[in-house]
């Protein structure tokens, strides 16, 4: 029986992702996890026990499984998902894949939750500033436990396509300047916040000097608007960073946006910085996952049309979008507009935007200075 492609996914044959706290799994979508480093088992036995032969079974049986639930909603809310970047190698796998077929092709590594930032959207299992704040560790990896991983990638390098190497912040992790001096030839494909000293930092000058690197950047508000969602960082400052970074590697750099209501509302500002520069690639647009309170599909319908306007506006003024940019959007819009009557509870969000503004953070400015239709939305 042929794989469909309406359930094919590469991950479960081709994926590694190591998350911050040590669990491994095929990819950053999955539901659960396939073991831990932390465990006595080697990864290669972990990649190849009953749970990742059971997602891999599904997938030859064009079925979802449990652990993929993630995908399949948001796919079913009209929002983009990790199995859809799978299609490329559709037509190279669907004919010979296996239950027992998986080589570590793609890996997404993950060393563990080191990052200077506490934006609003993330928390303590990728961000250490936010565990500082929520006094919660437990989540770091120790130096023994990533030299098992290391040792794990050097005898599958061959295997091995592309290291994508996100955080937590990658250029603070030390394990990352281990890859590039060993692996100089290999791809890398990194997701940074672009928010420190470039200056001071080794790692990232390590980076700058390999030749097959894509480049990618967390924004999806400008200005004052960045600063307030990605507390810690400076607008200047990340502005500096992405034009050293063109200028040093004539690269043009990928932007990595999350969908919230915070960028919802001002997108045709944000695409308009944008078209404005020509720094940037493609803008790879990905779904919120949570807070609950921060997704557009559950805000009050006021907000829902604005957001929808927002959409129709950048569509119109940028005809010249990518195409799966402009999909990305669509799909935003077709999901506000199937949720219009799903409406979280103005005290929950009220709550949240309190404390986010003061118990966790010292915000320079103010939700209603900022984001003035939320902060009406909550009265």
């Amino acid at each position: 029986m042929a794989i469909d492609k309406s359930t094919f996914c590469k991950y479960p044959f081709e994926g590694l992702f190591l998350r911050t706290n040590g669990d491994l799994a095929p990819c950053c979508a999955m539901q659960g996890t396939l073991g831990s480093i932390k465990d006595s088992e080697s990864i290669n036995d972990i990649m190849h026990n009953d749970i990742a032969k059971s997602m891999r079974t599904a997938i030859l049986n064009n079925e979802w499984h449990n652990a993929c639930e993630y995908c399949r909603t948001a796919e079913e809310k009209g929002q983009q998902s990790q199995r859809l970047h799978s299609f490329e190698r559709y037509d190279e796998l669907k004919d010979f894949v296996h239950e027992d077929y998986y080589k570590p092709r793609e890996t997404d590594i993950r060393w563990n939750n080191i990052c200077n930032l506490t934006c609003n959207y993330c928390g303590p299992h990728f961000s250490s500033a936010w565990a500082k704040i929520k006094e919660e560790y437990g989540y770091l990896n120790t130096k023994q436990q990533e030299q098992k991983v290391l040792e794990y990638l050097e005898e599958n390098q061959d295997e091995i396509v592309v290291f994508s190497l996100l955080g937590g912040e990658p250029f603070l992790h030390k394990s990352n300047a281990i890859l590039a001096d060993k692996y100089p030839n290999k791809r890398f494909s990194i997701l940074s916040n672009f928010s420190f000293n470039f200056d001071s930092n080794t790692i990232i000058k390590k980076f700058l000097k390999l030749k097959n690197v894509g480049w990618g950047v967390s924004c999806e508000n400008i200005g004052k608007r960045h600063e307030y969602v990605r507390q810690g960082s400076s607008w200047v400052q990340f502005v500096d960073n992405i034009k050293k970074v063109y200028n040093v590697t004539k690269k043009k750099i990928h932007i990595f946006p999350t969908y919230n209501v915070y960028c919802a509302l001002h997108l045709v500002e944000f695409y308009d910085f944008i078209f404005l520069n020509d720094y940037f690639d493609t803008v790879l647009w990905q779904g919120l996952i949570q807070p609950k309170e921060l997704d557009i599909s559950l805000q009050p319908k006021e907000i829902k049309d604005k957001a929808i306007l927002q959409i129709d506006l950048v569509l119109d003024k940028y005809k010249d979008i990518k195409p799966i940019e402009k999909s990305a959007l669509l799909d935003f819009k077709s999901g506000i507009i199937d949720s219009y009557n799903n409406v979280i509870g103005v005290e929950e969000r009220r709550k949240f935007h309190h404390d986010i503004e003061n118990v966790y953070m010292d915000k320079d400015h103010t939700l209603e200075e900022i984001f003035p239709d939320i902060f009406n939305s909550l009265k």
